[in-house]
């Protein structure tokens, strides 16, 4: 699933098929009539319970699954087996993690499986197995895997691929902080300041105390010759708490150097 995994998402629904009750099943117990009165001179027996044994209906014919049982959605189906990846992974069981998730993606797409194991890879180094995980077809409908997608594309070292995938369909910023963090960070990197600019500043007006979302900002504007701007930008990173010290030390010489000139 728009999503993560960004899971998001960000991150895409197969339809739900219909829940089938079991028949119901007769009583199985009943009690036998009482007996008749015996003669006054005889003393009266207690009654007992008798038990009928009722059989459950047959099955026509031909037919032995004619008793429908419960069945799962595609989306359950995801999550129950996106969970046991996630252990199998953790107990180091690789081989057996990604044959679970081939047979489940040979009948529906599991973005939340495919997630679990392609988050495994590109944290492994292994971003082309990731990618064959992550086809543009299933990441188009979740904003997660796009994200990871977009990952797995900068560490195989394709910055304008992982960039396509991000715009391909942004999502609304509350509930993906990460992917636009990404994205961002991403356009600055390809040299596109303005619009990197105009990202750092759409995170800001949904929360304007991230400090390194100021910083973000002051680089894009400063790159994009907007030297006013940034050194405003600067100003509130060094005025926020949650800078670290390399990234503190980089606002300072450049609040000074902005400052003299």
């Amino acid at each position: 699933p728009e999503a993560a995994p960004e899971a998001s998402s960000s991150v895409e629904p197969a339809a739900t098929p219909a829940f089938v009750s079991e028949p119901e099943m007769p009583s199985a117990t009943q009690r036998a009539p009482e007996p008749e009165a015996k003669p006054v001179s005889e003393p009266e027996p207690e009654p007992e319970t008798v038990v009928a044994v009722v059989s459950a209906p047959a099955a026509p014919e031909g037919n032995s699954n004619s008793v429908k049982q419960r069945r799962e959605t595609p989306e359950a189906v995801d999550q129950r087996t996106s969970r046991e990846l996630d252990r199998l992974l953790r107990e180091g069981r690789r081989v057996e993690a990604r044959q679970s998730l081939a047979a489940l993606t040979s009948n529906q797409d599991a973005p939340l499986s495919r997630y679990v194991v392609a988050r495994s890879l590109l944290v492994d180094g292994e971003s082309e197995q990731a990618l064959v995980l992550l086809p543009e077809r299933v990441t188009r409908t979740s904003a997660s895997l796009r994200l990871l997608r977009a990952r797995a594309l900068l560490a195989a070292g394709d910055l304008q691929a992982a960039l396509e995938s991000l715009e391909s369909q942004v999502p609304a910023v509350p509930g993906h902080i990460e992917y636009h963090v990404t994205f961002a960070t991403l356009l600055h990197q390809d040299g596109r300041h303005g619009e990197s600019a105009r990202r750092w500043a759409e995170l800001i007006a949904w929360d304007d105390g991230q400090a390194p979302w100021w910083v973000g900002l002051a680089l894009a504007l400063e790159s994009d010759g907007q030297t006013q701007s940034a050194r405003r930008a600067y100003e509130q990173a060094a005025a926020l708490p949650g800078l670290p010290p390399a990234l503190e030390d980089h606002v300072r010489q450049r609040l000074q150097t902005l400052r003299a000139g």
